[in-house]
């Protein structure tokens, strides 16, 4: 697994001088554990060592999340499945070993033991927070758990579709978890209609449903392997299907990126979107996609997208009022649609400022003002969008073209929003918005 800061998670099999094939969990070239060395913990017996290491994968924290077997002499000869957390400094030296989740642990939140953890890619998410989202298998249940103490989803229990419960959990596990505090996951209810991805605990996507701008036929009612992502600029990254079974895509919410039978790559038309646990990759703010397609001509490939980067900014101390991306891509020659919602006052007439740099670079927090929260620096302030009067109820919405300049490509600007009081209200004359970062892409 590779974080965004560049290091690696890895699980390999390494030889020793004697000749003996040992499972081990490395932090780039430095080893974390071997098989047959001490797992020291509370929730371990003493004795207990490591038997081998399945998954593993970390944050730019360093923080080091592993799926594998224990040996606990408490529990017999047999193998005892655990997720371990690493703290490790920044030259991969163990700061701390904590287990979070091993068999036969009583889970208050299931009222149950745990049984055993899936091993397949997408049963375990973890973020920059260092919250971690697992399937975990328990006495009588299954179920998918944040931080060892948050029932997400539980077979048997009620679905986000009114009538209907989880069924499967555990066919085709795809957890995912956003740095912001959102999350994604899958599952089945049983029946026709039964595949359903779920968003921040609401219903995304189920079998049966028709997604616009996908297909002009229902999604098919099938799971496959490829991952679920949410990114931290709010968008769904996924592969669907349709009963048509020939215009399988990846999307971004309801927009294909490649689709069977419609993309061409370099005027190679796709005919194939590959449905495998690493079927395709994002970046985790959602601007960088890769993923593998079969091409008519050049055969199996792997393409890779620029879809540019508009991510919400909310700052520290929060403002009332809101600056939305609806629609559009921050493409040269595209365009963006914005909203404005919560003014201080009906009436109020809403503008953005544009700008070449945050208020304090690479911080979250902006400068408090009588009128909220200051989050670009209006010294560097390259343009100004008026919107429609702010009615009280509807948001303001404008369309900002953006210039088809290749020069465009990779540079960064940050957006900020105002309500301006010009009634005789007693309201505040000015009322910001939260910010937004627009990175340029490649078209």
């Amino acid at each position: 697994h590779l974080a965004e800061s560049g290091h690696l998670a890895l699980c390999l099999r390494v030889t020793t001088p004697a000749a003996l094939a040992l499972d081990s969990v490395y932090w780039n070239t430095v080893p974390l554990a071997l098989r047959d060395t001490p797992l020291l913990s509370p929730r371990v017996d003493p004795g207990t060592d490591w038997e081998s290491f399945d998954l593993a994968k970390l944050n730019r924290a360093n923080e080091v999340f592993v799926i594998g077997d224990v040996n606990n002499p408490a529990n017999g000869a047999g193998r005892d499945a655990t997720l371990c957390k690493f703290t490790l400094d920044g030259t991969g030296s163990v700061l701390a070993t904590e287990v979070l989740l091993t068999k036969g642990q009583f889970l208050p939140a299931l009222e149950s033991n745990v049984s055993s953890l899936s091993r397949l890619a997408h049963a375990l998410s973890v973020n920059e927070r260092g919250d971690w989202f697992v399937l975990v298998r328990a006495v009588g249940t299954n179920a998918l758990v944040l931080n060892g103490t948050e029932v997400v989803a539980q077979e048997g229990s009620p679905a986000p579709v009114p009538g209907r419960i989880w069924e499967d959990l555990t066919s085709t596990p795809r957890v995912w978890l956003d740095d912001r505090g959102g999350y994604i996951h899958s599952g089945s209810l049983g029946g026709i209609d039964g595949a359903l991805i779920v968003k921040n605990g609401a219903k995304f996507a189920q079998a049966g449903d028709f997604v616009a701008g996908f297909s002009e036929h229902p999604l098919a009612n099938t799971v496959t392997e490829a991952p679920i992502v949410l990114t931290n600029d709010g968008h769904v990254f996924w592969r669907a299907e349709s009963t048509a079974q020939e215009d399988d895509a990846f999307l971004r919410d309801g927009l294909p990126i490649l689709q069977q039978g419609r993309t061409r790559v370099d005027g190679d038309l796709v005919v194939g979107v590959e449905l495998v646990e690493h079927a395709f990759a994002v970046s985790r703010d959602g601007r960088f996609f890769v993923g593998r397609v079969e091409l008519e001509q050049a055969g199996e490939a792997a393409v890779f997208v620029d879809l540019g980067l508009v991510l919400p900014l909310p700052g520290c101390a929060g403002n009332v009022g809101e600056l939305v991306l609806v629609d559009g891509l921050a493409l040269p020659g595209n365009a963006l649609e914005l909203t404005m919602d919560r003014g201080q006052v009906a009436g109020a007439l809403p503008f953005v400022l544009f700008s070449t740099r945050q208020r304090f670079p690479g911080s979250d927090c902006g400068a408090s003002t009588a009128f909220g929260e200051l989050l670009i620096t209006t010294a560097h302030r390259i343009g100004r969008v008026d919107f429609p009067t702010w009615d009280g109820f509807q948001p303001s919405s404008q369309v900002i073209p953006i210039p088809p300049d290749l020069a465009l490509v990779d540079q960064t600007f940050f957006a900020q929003g105002a309500f301006r009081d010009v009634t005789s209200s007693n309201a505040p004359d000015f009322a910001l918005t939260n910010a937004l970062r627009i990175e340029m892409g490649a078209p």
